[in-house]
């Protein structure tokens, strides 16, 4: 499963691809949440993206997203405070 919901968080395993057009959801499947990056992954830039767009996407604030593995990796685990509004989001997946 793409995400695991704890008492206290949730978390996301995300495929990224950087330098793409634009910053959009690709897809999903077992596994990942893929995700398309405009942003290079130079310094960080792509994960700062990352984090920002799934704070927009979410409705939540950046500050609760929290990158837990993955910096210098395509594959990531993202950290989310634990809602029901987002378990009903990510069911809709």
């Amino acid at each position: 499963m793409w995400y695991q919901i704890k008492p206290d968080k949730i978390t996301l395993v995300c495929k990224v691809k950087p330098n793409a057009k634009k910053t959009v959801i690709l897809g999903v499947n077992d596994e990942h949440l893929y995700i398309a990056l405009h942003a290079p992954p130079i310094d960080g830039a792509a994960n700062e993206v990352l984090v920002k767009f799934l704070a927009k996407f979410f409705n939540i604030a950046t500050r609760k997203v929290i990158l837990l593995r993955g910096q210098r990796a395509r594959i990531k685990v993202i950290a989310l405070p634990n809602q029901p509004q987002l378990q009903s989001l990510l069911a809709t997946f």
